[in-house]
């Protein structure tokens, strides 16, 4: 890494019912203002159709020159650390 450079990292947003909170953190996620790469995986672990709209109307509503890669992975429950592991495994981070 050059002087000045800063490495790409990966945020890992698991969800589970959390109705009331997903959407103010998916929207803190994208209003980072990190100079590197970030690349975020969000996982919607609870097969819930209400949660999943609401983290992409957090998505939608991100200024247009929110910078991270946003990608949105709807799965069977996979428990916390199998699917934050999976998550950083799926990352592009450093």
């Amino acid at each position: 890494m050059s002087p000045g450079s800063h490495p790409a990292v990966t945020v890992s947003v698991l969800c589970y019912r959390d109705l009331d909170t997903i959407g103010p953190c998916v929207a803190s996620v994208l209003a980072l203002e990190y100079p590197g790469d970030l690349d975020v995986r969000i996982r919607e672990q609870g097969q819930d159709d209400e949660q999943l709209a609401r983290i992409e109307e957090a998505i939608a509503a991100a200024p247009p020159n929110a910078r991270p890669k946003v990608e949105v992975t709807r799965r069977e429950t996979d428990g916390l650390a199998e699917g934050q592991n999976n998550a950083m495994r799926e990352g592009r981070g450093d």
